[in-house]
């Protein structure tokens, strides 16, 4: 595999997804870019460790495709927000790399899977909970997202994250279509969706959700504090329990989130220093 050759020194990077057909993937970008800025080079998820100039990267999201190129050896890397796959466990051949740092785990799983290998380790959420709240007019009042349920009237509307076309999309424009779903979700009185990475953002933006998966989801450990999950046949019982437990889990969000900012922070403030 060729290796990626960047010119800048001391630069930020963040992750495209050329072999993902998800646009899930690309909101976890845009959740990174809030706090790197819009001035960063991209770089494929899973080529990381082929990158052989110096920068800071946060490591947020589902880890990984490629395990033998999971880890930056040039990069100042914040391992935060991460979810460590089954397939990742299963062919890493070396996580030494923990052994220098704190992870902050995407999931409970996740945190506990490290810390049983001796690592220092702590559940801390997704990355896309530091979505600000949304102040807009609320247009749409059902919005079902990559779910098995049709929209009933004219006041429902169903989208989906996954779509093939997007594996030939430029990540400009993928970036842009993912904006478009964050501007769309905070426009509902409630949002159906079996993916994390719209639930989650609505939870962050105020926008009430209903998540339907499995509850044995090892990426799901650990959301039940954020999100209201439930089976595809308790669907109306979970739409009254999310009322009653909105307030609660959106001060979850907000402690983790804030968590997260000042870790971020201080490992920015880390560079300034070093300048």
């Amino acid at each position: 595999m060729k290796k990626v050759q960047l010119v800048h020194e001391c630069m930020r990077y963040a992750f495209i997804y050329p072999n993902s057909a998800n646009l899930g993937d690309d909101i976890q970008t845009l959740a990174a870019l809030q706090f790197m800025g819009e001035d960063v080079t991209f770089v494929p998820r899973d080529q990381l460790g082929l990158v052989t100039d110096p920068g800071k990267v946060l490591l947020n999201g589902w880890w990984s495709h490629d395990p033998a190129s999971s880890f930056p050896p040039k990069i100042d890397a914040l391992p935060i927000s991460m979810h460590l796959c089954q397939k990742f466990r299963d062919e890493v051949k070396d996580l030494s790399w923990f052994a220098t740092r704190k992870t902050y785990a995407r999931d409970i799983d996740t945190a506990n899977w490290l810390r049983s290998l001796g690592f220092d380790a702590e559940f801390i959420g997704c990355l896309s909970l530091t979505f600000p709240v949304a102040n807009v007019e609320r247009r749409t009042k059902l919005l079902f997202v990559d779910t098995r349920h049709a929209p009933s009237s004219r006041c429902s509307f169903m989208l989906t994250h996954l779509d093939p076309v997007n594996l030939e999309l430029p990540y400009v424009i993928r970036h842009r279509e993912a904006r478009q779903l964050l501007d769309l979700y905070a426009q509902a009185d409630l949002v159906i969706t079996s993916r994390l990475h719209c639930a989650l953002p609505c939870v962050a933006m105020g926008v009430p959700v209903v998540c339907i998966t499995k509850e044995d989801d090892p990426r799901f450990t650990g959301m039940q504090r954020f999100i209201t999950i439930c089976a595809d046949k308790n669907l109306v019982a979970a739409i009254d329990r999310e009322k009653q437990t909105r307030d609660e889990r959106e001060a979850n969000a907000r402690s983790c989130a804030e968590t997260m900012r000042k870790v971020i922070t201080a490992w920015l403030q880390e560079e300034n220093a070093h300048a």
